[in-house]
């Protein structure tokens, strides 16, 4: 496992982007939710921290869904949003014993942000920012799936595929136009 959390240069310790940690326009609605949910969860009042983490999951999507359409509020990047909600709630399942559910959701946000990458008709700077936000989604799969029941090599074809398609679209958006 951590050999395949350098691969893509993460530790496992690297799980908030840096850039989540200021107040932005527009986000402050979901920056509170999460915060809230997350005071729940570390109290362990998990049906509270469920809500708040639906609710902020909720804005994520919407978020992200403006953000894809290039809608979106000015400086306002939605995938971090997306990959800290989505593991927020994962990991509540984790706790609750919904494992399966948690896989589900790990899966489900590696599929959408590879679904960006490869979408030819997105623009570009929506691309290139799922790209660079992915590398979290791939440390949520590989540190919750072998969790939730995924035996070692499940998880790491599951990367791999995921590291495929990010490699298509630095290939095709040139690799260091993405990295600067």
């Amino acid at each position: 496992m951590a050999r395949l959390l350098k691969s893509i240069g993460v530790t496992p310790n690297a799980m908030t982007p840096p850039h989540l940690r200021g107040v932005r326009q527009g986000d402050d609605r979901w920056k509170d939710l999460t915060r809230r949910g997350n005071a729940a969860f570390e109290a362990e009042k998990l049906d509270q921290a469920e809500i708040l983490y639906q609710e902020a999951l909720a804005e994520a999507e919407a978020f992200f869904g403006d953000f894809i359409r290039g809608q979106g509020p000015a400086g306002v990047d939605a995938a971090p949003m997306l990959i800290v909600s989505t593991g927020n709630l994962a990991e509540l399942a984790i706790r609750s014993g919904a494992l399966e559910q948690a896989g589900i959701l790990v899966l489900a946000l590696c599929w959408r942000l590879e679904g960006v990458l490869g979408d030819q008709t997105l623009a570009r700077p929506i691309r290139e920012a799922c790209f660079t936000h992915s590398r979290y989604a791939l440390v949520q799969a590989m540190e919750k799936l072998p969790r939730v029941g995924w035996a070692a090599d499940a998880v790491q074809r599951e990367v791999e595929r995921f590291q495929a398609v990010a490699l298509g679209y630095l290939g095709e958006a040139g690799a260091g136009e993405c990295l600067h």
